[in-house]
């Protein structure tokens, strides 16, 4: 889906952007936890992190799917 990565707190997250976004929703990722101008969403095995500019563009800043 992405081939940048960055270094967050709680480790290293590759990014996704644009539509792909929604994409991690359908294969059941959702929010985990924000830092440092990202939204890091989980299936519990695995995580993304989305920039929280596309997360509140793509989910009009809505945590429905919230864990």
């Amino acid at each position: 889906m992405a081939n940048s990565l960055t270094k967050l707190p709680r480790g290293m997250f590759r990014i996704v952007s644009g539509r792909n976004t929604l994409l991690l929703q359908k294969k059941g990722y959702s929010y985990s936890h924000e830092c440092n101008g990202y939204t890091v969403l989980s299936n519990g095995t695995r995580a993304f992190a989305v920039s929280d500019e596309d997360y509140d563009h793509y989910y009009e800043n809505k945590w429905a799917f919230c864990l």
